[in-house]
């Protein structure tokens, strides 16, 4: 479920946060699904639309895979998180880099490598 907090923590604040251009639609979209916690390849969307029983995150088991799960909370990213974002996850800056963003999601399989750029 999306809260406004995160979404708060996504966007700055801002009823939409636009995406530079040169980012391919298929990534804009997988930014903005992750903004709204309803990325399409997590175990939460897909237990909330019914393609799957539950919202579990697969590799950690304790916990839904929920975007902030993803990106902040999930030791199976941990490594990969720290590659593209740094020591200091702060979600706001998190959004802000959206070539890191983007990569990020290829590197966790949450996004098509050969639709990651325009």
């Amino acid at each position: 479920m999306v809260t406004a907090d995160w979404y708060l923590k996504c966007c700055r604040g801002q009823l939409s946060s636009r995406i530079p251009p040169g980012v391919a639609r298929q990534a804009q979209r997988a930014i903005h699904q992750l903004r709204l916690n309803r990325l399409s390849s997590t175990a939460s969307y897909q237990a909330l639309i019914g393609q799957i029983e539950s919202p579990t995150c697969p590799h950690y088991g304790n916990g839904d895979e929920t975007a902030e799960h993803l990106q902040l909370l999930c030791p199976k990213w941990a490594a990969e998180c720290q590659r593209y974002f740094g020591d200091l996850i702060d979600m706001t800056d998190v959004f802000q880099d959206h070539e890191s963003l983007v990569e990020f999601l290829i590197s966790s399989g949450h996004l098509s490598p050969h639709i990651g750029s325009a």
